[in-house]
C-alpha cells in the first residue's frame, strides 16, 4: 500500500506533507484491501483542506475531506474520519454500535 500526498501551495511545507503521510499510513495499514491513497491538502483564505481518496483492490473506492484553521488538527480530522469511513466498509456491525 502507498499513500502520495501532495500539495501545490508553498505554505505547506515538507513537514506538513509527511505528517500527512504518516497519520494516513497509521490508519490504513491494518487494511489488507487497501491499494493506495491520494492525500491532497489545500490552503485557502480561511484554513487548510485535506481530502483523501483511497482505492481498494478491487474497482471501489472512497472520499472524504476535512477542513480546519490549522495543519496538523486538519489531517487528524481526516484520519479520523478516515478511520469511520473504514468501519462503516469493513465492519458495518461495529460501526453501527458505536452510533
Amino acid at each position: 500500500m502507498r499513500v502520495y500526498v501532495s500539495s501545490l501551495s508553498p505554505a505547506i511545507t515538507s513537514q506538513i506533507l509527511a505528517y500527512a503521510e504518516y497519520r494516513l499510513f497509521a490508519v490504513l495499514a491494518r487494511y489488507a484491501d487497501v491499494r493506495s491513497a491520494q492525500v491532497v491538502l489545500q490552503e485557502d483564505a480561511v484554513g487548510l483542506r485535506c481530502s483523501v481518496q483511497i482505492d481498494f483492490d478491487s474497482t471501489a473506492s472512497a472520499r472524504t475531506q476535512a477542513k480546519g484553521p490549522h495543519a496538523a488538527g486538519t489531517i487528524d480530522r481526516a484520519a479520523e474520519r478516515v478511520v469511520l469511513l473504514m468501519r462503516r466498509r469493513f465492519q458495518p456491525e461495529i460501526a453501527a454500535a458505536s452510533n
